[in-house]
């Protein structure tokens, strides 16, 4: 970044960012669970997801000082991707009288089945997305650290 002073704004405007995203998804998704009795995860919550996950590599980028490197960005969107999982798994654990499993769906069997899928996917693309996020602010950062044409 240019200045400390500049550096500093960035990351707590990211952080603020992160986190007000991550609390605005737990609230749609508890006011999802309500309003609809199931722990489905609609389109808009996958899209605030991704975008956090691109944040959480940006803010790596921010935070990193020395060594910087583009897979930490990629770290950083597995991180924010397994804060959301942590998340969505305390909020299944404060429904989980409100279900009637008796019903069928998903067994254990068939989420071992599926389970490839289920993780792979959300790893490969959270891990793409920070990374994205990290190649963004280093890209400005490179735009801000050019001198000024003169005339």
């Amino acid at each position: 970044m240019r200045s400390d002073s500049t550096a500093l704004a960035v990351r707590i405007f990211l952080v603020v960012v992160l986190a007000g995203g991550w609390l605005a998804g737990l609230v749609a998704q508890r006011a999802g669970v309500d309003a609809t009795g199931y722990m489905d995860i609609t389109p808009p919550l996958m899209l605030l997801g991704m975008g956090l996950c691109a944040l959480g590599g940006a803010l790596v980028r921010t935070i990193v000082v020395t060594g910087r490197r583009a897979r930490d960005g990629v770290l950083g969107g597995i991180a924010t991707l397994a804060t959301i999982v942590a998340g969505y798994l305390v909020l299944m654990i404060a429904y989980w009288d409100r279900f009637d499993t008796s019903e069928g769906g998903e067994t254990w069997w068939s989420l071992l089945l599926e389970s490839w899928f289920w993780v792979g996917v959300p790893l490969v693309v959270s891990g793409i997305l920070g990374g994205l996020g990290w190649l963004a602010v280093d890209a400005l950062d490179r735009l801000a650290a050019r001198p000024a044409r003169s005339p």
